[in-house]
């Protein structure tokens, strides 16, 4: 079965929590600015679902209304409209109503079991109707529309169906409006009624952001009701009996390392000195520091590795020359099989622990010291510029705006123009489950756009080189889009793709940096996927 998919609980509220008043005319609670964000929304959704007193109540079109970010969903091969979707316990529903009459996506009515037939006379031919159980279950619901591929759904109203997916811990974000205004009709309904809530003062929510839009406040809060995934198994997962191609690439199953080491920037062009620096480390470096203990462990995750290695395409049997061959195969010979992206990552993170373990200690900076520093010098010409820091914190801080995800990491990425004018902004799963920053960045600017010549793509981690979600990686989008200049904080690990985008870009002539020093904020904002 299909994962559940991930619930947006959006509500406007006046400053008393009521989202209506008692008179028979609706009452506007939100701005236009906060209209055009709920458009966004919706179009970074693959359903829309309200209760059915809202259709009687409001009459709502639900649909989105900006006809860029139509192109942009049909571009991405989506539907133009959502999906709409609503649940109703009589089946009493106006088939002329809006939710029915506009717009060209399809409409689910899920009925309460008695009710069917009442809700079959009215409402044939207008809508599909699913039996929804008696009583009505919610877990159904979801799991019906995850088994159409609905992957995000967007819950608009009314209170009553927000209380009880709310209650019921099925909801994963809510973003909720205050009005400048009170209601104090103690008839009105209101958001949230009496209940059993996940999140009570023991578990509360967690605060993503606060924003003004026009003369409301726009509140956006993260549930925790889905439990993400832990860090990566500590043992070395044993290989199937039956060998990958090599080459094929898979998710490193080993563990991780007490610190996040990174590999440090260089000045020299690709396969220069400093780049074979990189690759292989000269010399073991002495045990007894305080990398000391990492270095061991990642030398015997390289050996299991081999090993398995050695066991996938040997050809000898037990005991012959292969298995002669020592414990430690010779360096020159790189792994070319399933673990080669691990072993190469790994010692990678050796070779910088090493570095690091030569360099005299320096004094760790007070907190927040770094806010204070002045501009970077890098060491050698060509290194990262004050700027660069500048717009990568920015690229982290988008990254913290990610819904969150277990199987996908959370970037945000900023193109900034040569007279330091930022061009657009992005983060992971912006306005669709499937999309990675830089990707969301590029879609808000015209293909061709001539600014792009001699822009700069900022993002918290370095660009894809292998996808499975669409058809192209990030760093060919880049490359495609005509970028001369990227700059990452990040260098991405094998947990989740083999990586190499910076490879890629290298390779195209891509100008490409990464400031190591703010790889350890980039990587926090993940530590769902890598730990702490």
């Amino acid at each position: 079965m299909a994962e559940r998919p991930y619930l947006l609980v959006s509500c406007a509220m006046s400053v008393d929590g009521h989202i209506d008043d008692a008179s028979g005319t609706r009452l506007i609670l939100s701005s236009d600015a906060d209209a055009d964000r709920v458009d966004e929304v919706r179009a970074g959704c693959d359903a829309i679902l309200v209760g059915a007193g809202t259709i009687r109540r409001d009459n709502p079109r639900l649909l989105i209304r900006s006809a860029d970010r139509r192109a942009r969903r049909v571009a991405r091969g989506l539907s133009e409209q959502p999906v709409k979707a609503t649940l109703t316990a009589t089946g009493d529903l106006d088939p002329a109503a809006r939710f029915f009459s506009t717009g060209g996506g399809a409409r689910l009515v899920y009925c309460a079991r008695p009710a069917l037939p009442t809700a079959r006379a009215r409402l044939s031919g207008v809508a599909e109707l699913i039996d929804a159980g008696d009583p009505p279950s919610l877990v159904l619901i979801l799991n019906d529309l995850a088994e159409r591929g609905v992957a995000r759904v967007l819950l608009e109203g009314g209170g009553q169906l927000a209380t009880e997916f709310l209650t019921a811990g099925l909801a994963d974000e809510l973003h909720l409006v205050i009005a400048p205004f009170f209601v104090g009709d103690p008839t009105a309904p209101r958001f949230a009624g009496p209940g059993c809530y996940p999140n009570g003062p023991a578990s509360r929510m967690q605060l993503a952001e606060s924003r003004q839009l026009g003369d409301v406040v726009l509140v956006r809060y993260l549930l925790a009701t889905r439990q993400p995934g832990g860090p990566p198994a500590t043992q070395v997962a044993r290989p199937a009996q039956t060998p990958e191609p090599p080459g094929t690439p898979r998710p490193a199953q080993v563990g991780w390392p007490t610190r996040a080491p990174e590999p440090t920037h260089t000045s020299e062009p690709p396969g220069g000195p400093a780049d074979a620096e990189r690759r292989r480390p000269t010399q073991a470096p002495e045990p007894g520091g305080p990398a000391a203990a990492d270095i061991r462990r990642l030398r015997e995750m390289i050996e299991r590795l081999d090993a398995e290695e050695r066991e996938l395409h040997t050809i000898e049997p037990p005991g012959g020359p292969a298995a002669a061959e020592g414990r430690r195969p010779a360096r020159a010979a790189e792994p070319s099989g399933p673990a080669a992206a691990n072993v190469a990552w790994l010692r990678e993170t050796i070779d910088v622990l090493g570095a690091q373990e030569r360099q005299p200690a320096r004094t760790p900076e007070p907190r927040g010291a770094h806010a204070r520093r002045p501009a970077h010098t890098p060491d050698s010409p060509g290194g990262p510029a004050a700027a660069d820091f500048r717009w990568l914190r920015e690229t982290i801080e988008l990254s913290r705006r990610c819904p969150p995800s277990r199987t996908a990491f959370s970037v945000g990425a900023v193109i900034v123009g040569a007279d330091g004018t930022p061009l657009a902004t992005g983060f992971s799963r912006e306005a669709d489950p499937r999309d990675h920053a830089e990707e969301a960045a590029l879609g808000k600017l015209s293909p061709g756009d001539p600014r792009l010549a001699t822009a700069t793509m900022y993002s918290s981690l370095e660009p894809c080189g292998v996808r499975a979600s669409r058809p192209r990686p990030c760093a060919e989008l880049i490359i495609a889009a005509g970028l001369r200049r990227v700059v990452y904080a990040w260098h991405e690990p094998p947990l989740l793709a083999a990586g190499g985008g910076a490879e890629m870009l290298r390779a195209a002539g891509i100008s490409v940096t990464q400031v190591a020093e703010l790889a350890a904020e980039a990587r926090q904002v993940n530590a769902h996927l890598v730990g702490p």
